[in-house]
């Protein structure tokens, strides 16, 4: 039994003995059906969505659905206790809104959300995905190769140094057979 979609209050309204939910079959493809009825389309979007699109001969973004939280859209769960499971990448528009309201009843609803993680992307601070010291190491390293046109390496038979002093190696031994480099403080 697919859900009941109540325009006037803006409410998904998940059917009894449910217990599993495909986002992309049981939500979005049945609001889009829904909304050809009659004057449904009358009423603010449901959903939207992104993905879907082919990157190669086997492989295909993963899609996303986002309830319109932000219009209103609020779902649900059948009016008994009940633990249900939304398959697929299920998220509100607006993060600071609720996606779920309580039932009409003191029932009692365990819910969960099964989202891809091949289909999420930390955003991480340095915008490399390296932590602030890999980063600093990494660096180092392009800077120890002379490989940094801004701040040049300078190498002489005792010293190699950069221009702007961040690295400084003393090298010791007799460069024939045996050399010793150490960082200078």
């Amino acid at each position: 039994m697919p859900a009941t979609f109540d325009g006037p209050n803006l409410r998904i309204i998940l059917p009894s003995a449910t217990s599993s939910i495909d986002v992309l079959v049981d939500l979005y493809s049945d609001w889009k059906e829904w909304a050809k009825l009659s004057d449904n389309a009358k009423y603010p979007p449901a959903f939207d969505t992104t993905g879907g699109d082919p990157i190669s001969a086997t492989e295909e973004v993963a899609p996303y659905f986002f309830l319109r939280n932000d219009l209103g859209w609020r779902i649900r769960g059948p009016e008994e206790d009940a633990t249900i499971t939304f398959s697929g990448n299920l998220f509100g528009r607006d993060g600071t809104l609720p996606v779920l309201v309580p039932t009409i009843g003191a029932y009692t609803q365990q819910i969960t959300f099964l989202v891809s993680s091949r289909a999420l992307v930390e955003l991480v601070a340095s915008g490399s995905g390296l932590s602030t010291a890999q980063d600093d190491r990494l660096r180092e390293l392009w800077q120890l190769q002379g490989l940094d046109i801004t701040d040049p390496m300078t190498v002489t038979p005792s010293q190699r140094s950069t221009d702007s002093g961040d690295i400084d190696l003393a090298i010791t031994g007799d460069g024939v057979t045996e050399s010793t480099v150490t960082r200078q403080p």
